[in-house]
């Protein structure tokens, strides 16, 4: 099986996750929309908030996407399939691309099972993170910028073959 993303109206993408769960067979087609935990200060009040980690968009695991294409055209909210990579620009090929497994393996291992990217424990000493436990851990190299007041990092991502930035929440132990 083979991951595909969908580009959708942003802030549907948990919309989107239902209505495919619902309409398509869940054995010919997985639907996810990968989360984070980042901290949120209201009030005065800290707490967690959970956000779209690449807002509109929804990544599909299909097996059979030429057969699906048509029927998750006339989705709701979906716009097209994304085409990435080298095959961005190439009109003679399919409408779509695959996203490349190396991709996909990152953002599952991030993620983990729960489909959220939840919170590491980083020690910060003269500049550097060290990761000591979390989603992070061992993954130092693409940790690019922390900000210690909102608690909060910055990470560089591949997605659909460009680098993104993407900010995750930490727990800082001690500076």
């Amino acid at each position: 099986m083979s991951w595909f993303a969908l580009f959708v109206k942003s802030g549907e993408e948990r919309d989107v996750e239902g209505f495919i769960n619902q309409h398509f067979d869940k054995q010919s087609l997985f639907c996810y929309v990968p989360k984070k935990l980042v901290p949120e200060k209201k009030q005065g009040c800290v707490h967690d908030s959970a956000k779209v980690i690449f807002p509109g968009y929804v990544f599909i695991n299909t097996s059979i996407i030429s057969a699906l294409y048509h029927r998750l055209r006339k989705t709701p909210k979906i716009y097209y399939l994304v085409k990435s990579g080298d095959h961005k620009l190439d009109q003679s090929y399919s409408p779509y691309s695959e996203i490349p497994d190396e991709e996909m393996d990152m953002f599952l291992q991030l993620v983990g099972p729960n489909d959220m990217l939840g919170y590491s424990d980083v020690i910060v000493m003269n500049k550097r993170a060290k990761v000591i436990a979390g989603p992070l851990f061992g993954k130092e190299g693409i940790i690019r910028k922390i900000d210690k007041r909102k608690g909060r990092a910055k990470i560089e991502v591949m997605f659909l073959g460009e680098t993104r930035m993407i900010e995750v929440g930490i727990n800082i132990l001690s500076t």
